[in-house]
């Protein structure tokens, strides 16, 4: 059973939306020294990881995928201190394909998820194109 399903009301139907979610929360926290359960986070990444595979590969071949759902996933993969709390459920390979699609459509990003893809860039060793993005946050907020 997934995460999505075990939190979800009964009857619903699971959420990559809100499975999304609950691991940011579950970053977040873990940030500030909250224990989280493990377990429930490694589920999580792979039910999102799968979700990942049949909704959104062929999509971003097309360049027809949701940049916004894929650059806060990719956000919140990259908060998490290492890969083993993802349950290295997204390969590198996939984790660099969608930053190559998110920083594809950086411009059309809002202020919020230009500032996640901005750091995102830099966690995964593409400062240069991280500080681009972050000045246009910066541009925008001078306006």
């Amino acid at each position: 059973m997934s995460l999505a399903e075990q939190v979800r009301p009964s009857g619903g139907p699971p959420s990559p939306y809100m499975t999304l979610y609950l691991m940011y929360g579950f970053a977040k926290a873990s940030e500030f020294g909250v224990e989280v359960p493990r377990d429930v986070v490694v589920r999580g990444w792979q039910y999102l990881a799968r979700r990942f595979r049949e909704d959104y590969v062929a999509r971003m071949r097309k360049d027809e995928a949701d940049w916004e759902f894929l650059t806060f996933l990719n956000y919140v993969a990259s908060a998490y201190p290492d890969a083993s709390w993802t349950g290295n459920a997204l390969l590198p390979q996939e984790r660099t394909d969608i930053l190559n699609y998110s920083f594809k459509h950086w411009k059309q990003h809002s202020p919020l998820l230009k500032g996640q893809l901005a750091l995102t860039l830099k966690r995964m060793n593409r400062v240069q194109d991280g500080v681009l993005v972050f000045q246009s946050v910066m541009d925008s907020a001078k306006t």
